[in-house]
């Protein structure tokens, strides 16, 4: 881990250095602006606490981008087991520790603890004739999933991410229960990892099913309308790939509980796009399948649907290319509604009639009409009015 300590102490120490300075010299005692003298008094005593940084070797290493020369003097910290770097990030951890040690430490830390305990409820979620809500009693490391029947039911706690492990080292990464509210399924990390491993957990008993599945990483879980299974994304299996690519060519697969992962059926993939992310719904109706393909960090993405009440349906696209941002709304009446900047900044929304949908052998999008250029603040509100028209 000493390279990720490389970049964090890098990026932070500046950060560190001037609040515990500022502190030091009574920068926060005195409200308003200060006089000429307390500024003078401040000025002398950062330049005699300013650190005396460990000493960074300048190599000699450029790159040729295309003709473009790009030095790289600190190529050499990227070797994260060389003697020379262990000894640069050791100096640099007890140049921090110095500073982050100090006796301000122990007063800003009692002071966050006493601004974070507080109760934090999140927002409840109405499945069947359940409720599933987080709640943290103030300094939880995590917060604990509860249900209840009905509105006046008692809470009960269904999933606590701080018992998963003793050291707090496993994190609870996604959730999602069934639309009748009888199964919830729920993803977990370990060590920090991006990886995932999903369980199903019966909401009556409290217990989990015997499904488990690895290799998944950034996904969600997205149930068919009969509880028979999920859709998930998972990558290849280390081994299976060469080093490195199996954090790369992703899969949606559909898993049928009760049965082992190596059943899954793939549904969707694209095999040619290294770099691309995938992400999956149901819509409310169980109806149809929407694929949102992504590549980086980007809102950019693509938009496919495969039609569950065909047996035989294969994903269709609809909105293609990686150069607009799409977020459905909902499918109301046989036609899909996203939000999209597409020629639109500010926001506008597009209908899809997905009953006339087929694939077009221009490979083109799919025929949509536009609803306008809104303020994003209204198609949010269209959002809302999709929602709520599920319970309609």
């Amino acid at each position: 881990m000493r390279s990720r300590s490389v970049g964090v102490w890098i990026g932070v120490r500046s950060i560190v250095c001037s609040l515990l300075t500022a502190l030091a010299a009574g920068g926060c005692s005195t409200p308003g602006k200060p006089s000429a003298a307390a500024v003078g008094e401040r000025s002398s005593a950062a330049s005699s606490t300013r650190p005396s940084y460990p000493a960074a070797a300048k190599g000699s290493v450029v790159d040729d981008y295309h003709g473009t020369r790009v030095p790289d003097p600190y190529r050499w910290l990227e070797k994260a087991d060389d003697p020379k770097t262990v000894a640069w990030v050791d100096a640099e951890n007890t140049l921090t520790r110095g500073y982050l040690d100090r006796p301000e430490r122990e007063r800003i830390k009692n002071r966050i603890t006493e601004l974070l305990d507080y109760p934090k409820f999140g927002l409840p979620t109405k499945k069947g004739g359940r409720y599933f809500i987080s709640r943290n009693s103030g300094l939880q490391n995590q917060s604990v999933n509860y249900v209840q029947e009905g509105l006046t039911g008692p809470p009960r706690v269904l999933l606590d991410p701080n018992a998963l492990s003793p050291d707090g080292t496993v994190a609870l990464s996604t959730s999602s229960p069934t639309e009748d509210g009888a199964l919830f399924g729920y993803a977990i990390s370990k060590s920090g990892s991006d990886r995932q491993e999903i369980f199903v957990r019966d909401v009556a008993t409290g217990k989990d099913l015997s499904d488990k599945i690895l290799w998944a990483k950034f996904s969600g879980i997205a149930w068919s309308r009969d509880n028979s299974g999920f859709y998930y994304t998972r990558y290849p299996t280390p081994g299976s790939v060469p080093a490195g690519e199996e954090n790369y060519y992703p899969k949606l697969c559909y898993h049928r509980l009760g049965e082992p992962q190596e059943k899954d059926r793939v549904v969707f993939e694209k095999p040619g796009e290294k770099e691309v992310a995938l992400g999956a719904a149901v819509t409310h109706d169980g109806r149809w399948l929407l694929l949102f393909p992504t590549k980086g960090a980007s809102n950019k993405s693509e938009l496919w649907v495969c039609d569950l009440a065909a047996p035989q349906s294969r994903p269709v696209p609809v909105l293609r290319g990686y150069e607009h941002g799409y977020s459905v709304a909902e499918v109301v009446g046989g036609r899909l509604f996203t939000v999209t900047d597409r020629d639109a900044p500010r926001g506008r929304i597009l209908a899809v009639d997905l009953a006339t949908l087929s694939p077009r052998p221009d490979g083109g999008d799919a025929p949509f009409t536009g609803r306008g250029s809104l303020w994003m603040a209204t198609a949010r509100s269209f959002s809302m009015a999709m929602a709520a028209s599920r319970s309609t």
